[in-house]
């Protein structure tokens, strides 16, 4: 997976956290290694964020909102099937993440974060993305628009669910690394599983960034496909993100409705 095309900020690159958030997006499809452990289906998704964690981390500097400008999670959807030749690969952008942050260096008790996706913004096929991933079939507007309806509609039915909710619990951490326990709530579904972050903190901003793999089917999600599955997006997803989020001294609401 070319993941490097995202500013680490660190020589070494871990994996990641906001991968839930990119989990979220994971439900339109790619490819990558197996997730350590499958996603296991839960309770409906919560419309609410609960801010009181992060009330009490406010005087002590420890909150954090996150900038959706300077954030964005690609997923690389690979094609299969035995017609696989006649179709494309295809790269999804999502940059409407939005959420919370608790960050307390040396302390895994008290750090989390909440985490909502805007699902319905996703993009497809923007030219600079795919010449990033290195993508080497050139889908015309009608097969771009064709993957984002069936996206959008079919695979994610985002008319009915057009957000994504990640809950994260940091469990430990170090100078540069989290490992935490993840809930994704998608299409009414709760997912849970371990997830690792680098965490870059850089004066008054954290920075989240890595790249994982999970298969759609984890998630509850089948693959989208044509022809009887001659033609088909693959199961593997491919996911890589850079989430920033800047400190607060106040909270505003987020989007969860």
């Amino acid at each position: 997976m070319n993941g490097h095309h995202l500013n680490t900020g660190s020589p070494r690159a871990g994996r990641l956290l906001s991968g839930l958030l990119l989990i979220a997006t994971a439900a339109t499809a790619c490819t990558a290694p197996e997730p350590t452990k499958p996603p296991v289906p839960g309770s409906d998704t919560p419309a609410w964020i609960d801010l009181a964690p992060y009330r009490q981390g406010l005087d002590a500097g420890e909150v954090y909102r996150v900038v959706p400008e300077r954030s964005r999670t690609d997923i690389v959807v690979r094609r299969g099937g035995a017609l696989q030749r006649l179709g494309h690969d295809h790269v999804v952008t999502l940059r409407k993440i939005d959420g919370y942050v608790r960050h307390v260096p040396g302390s895994s008790r008290e750090s989390r974060a909440d985490l909502v996706i805007e699902l319905v913004s996703a993009e497809v096929d923007e030219t600079a993305a795919r010449s990033v991933w290195g993508l080497d079939t050139s889908p015309g507007a009608e097969d771009i628009e064709r993957t984002r309806s069936n996206l959008l509609e079919r695979v994610l039915e985002t008319d009915r669910w057009p957000l994504a909710r990640i809950e994260l619990i940091v469990l430990s951490t170090d100078a540069e690394s989290v490992e935490a326990a993840a809930t994704l709530y998608i299409k009414g579904q709760a997912h849970r599983f371990p997830v690792t972050a680098l965490l870059v903190p850089e004066d008054g901003r954290l920075r989240a960034v890595g790249a994982f793999a999970l298969r759609q089917s984890d998630l509850g999600i089948e693959p989208f496909s044509v022809l009887g599955g001659a033609l088909r997006v693959a199961d593997r997803v491919e996911i890589a993100f850079q989430i920033e989020a800047d400190r607060i001294s106040r909270l505003d609401p987020v989007r969860t409705h």
